[in-house]
């Protein structure tokens, strides 16, 4: 949830953000941070283990056609790239509705 991922901005608080991870981790669910809109949120994600993210520092709604430079882009933060329905698949998998699974 964008309202988590907001705590990391200007170095703030990140013991909730890690606690969220953590919990998912060890239930075994993946971790997808939202409403990513600057660097150094993107950076801390990162360095707390968060294994996916979106948001506008990635990139603003596209066509078709502007995906395969998002893709590379994001790669290049440290984010693993995913295919959305496998993530849905997988949280299905697990028990879980997607929504329920977006930890932060």
């Amino acid at each position: 949830d964008k309202s988590f991922v907001d705590l990391l901005i200007d170095g703030g608080d990140d013991r909730v953000v890690l606690s969220i991870i953590e919990m998912a981790q060890r239930l075994g669910l993946p971790v997808i941070a939202e409403g990513i809109e600057h660097a150094s949120q993107a950076d801390r994600l990162v360095q707390l283990e968060c294994e996916y993210g979106q948001g506008y520092h990635f990139a603003r709604p596209m066509s078709p056609a502007d995906l395969d430079e998002l893709l590379t882009r994001t790669a290049s933060h440290g984010f693993t790239l995913v295919d959305p329905p496998a993530v849905i698949a997988q949280t299905s998998n697990a028990g879980v509705s997607p929504g329920d699974a977006h930890a932060s």
